[in-house]
């Protein structure tokens, strides 16, 4: 669990890394689409190309990538348009972290979450209720 506001510190953190503990957070708002992924029972991983919208545009090189798995790392230099593709490959909730590539300063963090999907049994009732 994280909480967060425009220029605060990370109060709490599910799973804390003490990277991100205390740390000063400059936000930069931004939407991420899809945010959730469904696994059907033949799936074991979701592949996924989100795509991150920013607010504004920063000043710095920045860089995406999942918490704790530094292999995953992505970096956008040309910052001129607000759109920016990440490529995801999850088998469960995953933390996505927006980071600057010189300063180190996180710009934002949001979750990616995967569910399976379980189909509800219908119960079908006939006979008596036909009358």
């Amino acid at each position: 669990m994280f909480f967060f506001m425009n220029s605060v510190s990370v109060f709490a953190f599910e799973s804390g890394s003490p990277a991100f503990k205390n740390e000063e957070i400059d936000i930069i708002e931004f939407e991420m689409y899809p945010l959730i992924c469904v696994l059907t029972a033949e799936q074991n991983t979701c592949k996924r190309n989100i795509t991150i919208t920013l607010e504004e545009i920063p000043t710095e090189r920045i860089c995406i990538y999942v918490k704790d798995q530094l292999q995953t790392k992505q970096c956008f230099s040309d910052l001129k348009v607000k759109s920016l593709k990440y490529k995801v490959h999850a088998d469960k909730n995953i933390l996505l972290v927006m980071r600057g590539d010189v300063s180190r300063q996180v710009y934002g963090l949001k979750e990616f979450k995967v569910i399976q999907y379980k189909p509800k049994r219908l119960r079908r009732r006939f006979g008596w209720g036909l009358l």
